[in-house]
């Protein structure tokens, strides 16, 4: 059978269908009106696409019932208010066009045949126009006999058992209908105020955004020389205000806070959770690093400190009960070697534990330090998210309001309490008031250039088309 959803086969039959869940499972026998059915599972098609299924879907709603009164409604409605006429003569002598060609698909239109009768066209219809007749027309607007016999020849197809004048009539209703559809679709701005009024609004709007952002937003972007050169010009609106290079440490409680300080203070921080320790497998008795759990392990961490810089790395070696100590060391050494020299990480971020132990595996451990602040917060805040903040870098004026307190004081650490929260202020380095360069302050100076290209635009425009304002007539809008 080929692929089927729901509503398409026979009730019992779809509803053991759909039980079966693995590809090749076949089902009991089950009876339908039709006879006996064994049914094996092929495979189970997921749901296409959205994109995949678009035109199907319009194409379903638009034959829905609902649809179909709606658009009649439509229809019926501007053939009133369009002042649709149709001209009985002109019709009929379109319809007489109509034979055994079109019941085949196969009608041509002639416009030297457009007669009466389907003959030649005698003078009198020549005279009178022919096939350039008016069929109908929509607000005066003449659609002629011609069009509608182009639109029967590119829209006809093959049906066997209808008559000519039936198939005739059913094109000629389609015609009706698209030409009514078009000429409302044309007419929307020019018949409905608020829609002309929405449309210029959006023309509008696309266009003047076209504008700012060929003349103002991107070009502010764009023009890297202009905007350096500005930011030049205006150096005395980006300067920095007394400054501190430091560390503000928020805690929930003072014992948080003191555990915070001491750990801050080593500046090396353990990775929490999995991410902060690997075992590496060794060959039994060896200090041959095993294939899959050994130089692996490795490689995967050697990657990780490659992508993070501020990771550290300390390697304890351990033995199998009956191993020689030594062992243990020299595993160390091994699984710190293959991580600078293959793995290609500095030594420097590389140490051994002196200590060793026996495990049951003899694998040997690889602890994660990192340097970042972060890696503090989330080995503080296991329990609560919020229990330590950490923030480390060079506040200015209004980065912290705890800080604030603190940019002019000399280097040291500073404790204080504030609203339900302890502080710890470490001043590493007071910095003097001066000039930004523009990285410092890249954005707030493109934007001062945006606003300046603009105002420059405005006035270029102002010299090109000048405006006068009828005071007079102004003065008379406003409410004394």
């Amino acid at each position: 059978l080929p692929p089927f959803g729901t509503g398409r086969m026979i009730p019992s039959f779809e509803e053991t269908a759909f039980k079966l869940q693995t590809p090749g499972e076949i089902a009991p026998p089950v009876q339908t009106p039709y006879g006996w059915h064994i049914i094996k599972l092929i495979e189970k098609q997921p749901v296409p696409a959205f994109a995949a299924m678009e035109t199907t879907l319009k194409s379903k709603v638009a034959k829905d019932s609902r649809s179909e009164l709606n658009r009649a409604a439509f229809l019926k409605r501007i053939r009133q208010e369009d002042q649709f006429v149709e001209i009985p003569a002109a019709k009929m002598l379109a319809f007489n066009q109509a034979d055994t060609a079109l019941v085949k698909g196969r009608f041509k239109h002639n416009p030297a045949t457009t007669t009466a009768s389907g003959g030649k066209a005698s003078k009198a219809t020549t005279k009178a126009g022919g096939d350039k007749l008016p069929l109908f027309t929509i607000k005066g607007k003449p659609y002629l006999v011609s069009d509608f016999l182009t639109f029967v020849q590119q829209n006809q197809r093959p049906r066997p058992t209808a008559e000519p004048a039936f198939i005739m009539q059913q094109l000629y209703d389609q015609y009706v209908d698209q030409s009514l559809t078009e000429f409302e679709r044309n007419s929307l701005d020019t018949k409905y105020e608020d829609y002309r009024m929405l449309v210029k609004e959006y023309r509008d709007g696309i266009l003047l955004f076209q504008l700012m952002d060929q003349k103002v937003w991107s070009k502010a972007i764009e023009d890297t020389a202009g905007l350096k050169k500005f930011f030049v010009t205006n150096q005395t609106n980006y300067q920095f205000g007394q400054r501190a290079r430091g560390t503000v440490v928020s805690a929930a409680t003072p014992q948080l806070l003191a555990r915070a300080q001491r750990e801050l203070a080593t500046r090396r921080y353990p990775v929490a959770g999995r991410p902060g320790s690997a075992l590496v497998h060794f060959k039994p008795g060896t200090a041959a690093l095993a294939g899959v759990n050994g130089s692996a392990i490795l490689d995967e961490l050697a990657k990780r400190m490659t992508q993070d810089t501020t990771l550290s790395v300390s390697l304890a070696g351990h033995v199998k009960r009956g191993e020689s100590p030594a062992l243990a060391r020299q595993r160390a050494k091994a699984a710190l070697d293959y991580l600078a020299v293959t793995g290609k990480v500095a030594r420097r971020r590389l140490t051994t534990a002196s200590a060793s132990a026996v495990t049951a595996d003899g694998d040997t451990r690889a602890t994660v330090y990192s340097s970042a602040t972060s890696a503090l917060e989330a080995s503080l805040n296991a329990q609560n998210p919020l229990a330590v903040q950490i923030q480390q870098r060079t506040f200015q004026k209004g980065d912290s309001k705890v800080m604030d307190d603190y940019l002019a004081r000399p280097a040291g650490t500073y404790t204080t309490q504030r609203d339900g929260r302890y502080y710890a202020v470490v001043v590493s380095q007071a910095l003097p008031a001066g000039p930004k360069e523009l990285g410092d302050a890249r954005g707030q100076a493109t934007s001062d250039y945006q606003n300046y290209l603009e105002k420059q635009w405005i006035e270029q425009l102002r010299q090109q088309y000048p405006v006068k304002v009828n005071e007079p007539e102004v003065n008379k809008l406003i409410t004394k």
